[in-house]
């Protein structure tokens, strides 16, 4: 896979998968075999990218904040009375 970066920060699934693969030296070998048999690249960034598509780490970071303040009661007025 070409321009590579080991240090950013996974975005999701895809990104987490390239790093083991690079690690392991897995990606090497793909690359090689793409291009010993005259292919441009072994389609790596494609599956990377709907990897992270489909499993992203931080997907509705803001959503799942708010929905955690609510469920603690941070940010919402508490009057301590129970209707019941």
């Amino acid at each position: 896979m070409k321009n590579f970066d080991r240090n950013k920060p996974s975005e999701g699934l895809g990104d987490f998968v390239a790093k083991l693969t690079h690690d392991l030296g897995i990606m090497k070998v793909a690359d090689k075999v793409a291009e010993s048999l005259g292919m441009e690249d072994c389609g790596c960034e494609r599956r990377k990218d709907v990897l992270n598509e489909l499993f992203p780490f931080n997907k509705n970071t803001e959503q799942n904040d708010v929905e955690r303040k609510t469920d603690t009661g941070e940010g919402t007025s508490q009057t301590g009375t129970h209707e019941g």
